[in-house]
């Protein structure tokens, strides 16, 4: 069973799919104590925890994991994930916590797509792009804003 979660450095679970019932929920739980909150730094991006493997990738501060209790091919599943942030880079720009809560729709909408009961199925964004067209919202990243308008109904600038 692959369940497919983004965190963040904290262990906050930001999306989480699961798409066969070998794999419990606590899992995860599991995944932060042993990788996110483990006091020696990780070197393998594969952790193995109680007869369950842990395929991961950090990219800033969101970890997207793949879980499974069955051997699988594991350059199909890094391949997955890579695939995963590319796509979600390709609807709505920087992959960040405000993002990810900002389109958790979208990204539902993405998995339930690219993996079908855990196996991969199209991944390529021009194809997804004919069956899923809600566009992403795109976060600000870390930068803010101040708006301000310009004579009558002018268009707001970022000041």
């Amino acid at each position: 069973a692959v369940v497919s979660t983004q965190s963040t450095g904290k262990g906050e679970i930001l999306i989480s799919r699961i798409y066969r019932d070998d794999i419990a929920r606590n899992a995860v739980d599991a995944f932060r104590v042993n990788v996110i909150h483990a006091r020696s730094q990780i070197r393998s991006p594969v952790t193995n925890i109680a007869r369950t493997s842990f395929f991961h990738l950090k990219k800033s501060n969101i970890w997207i994991t793949a879980v499974t209790r069955q051997n699988v091919n594991a350059a199909m599943v890094f391949e997955m994930l890579h695939k995963t942030l590319a796509l979600m880079t390709s609807y709505f720009g920087k992959v960040s916590e405000e993002a990810i809560k900002s389109n958790f729709v979208l990204i539902y909408e993405l998995l339930d797509e690219i993996l079908d009961f855990g196996y991969p199925q199209k991944t390529d964004s021009g194809i997804l792009k004919t069956f899923i067209t809600q566009q992403g919202i795109k976060a600000l990243g870390e930068r803010r804003y101040h708006m301000k308008l310009r004579g009558y109904g002018g268009q707001p600038q970022p000041v």
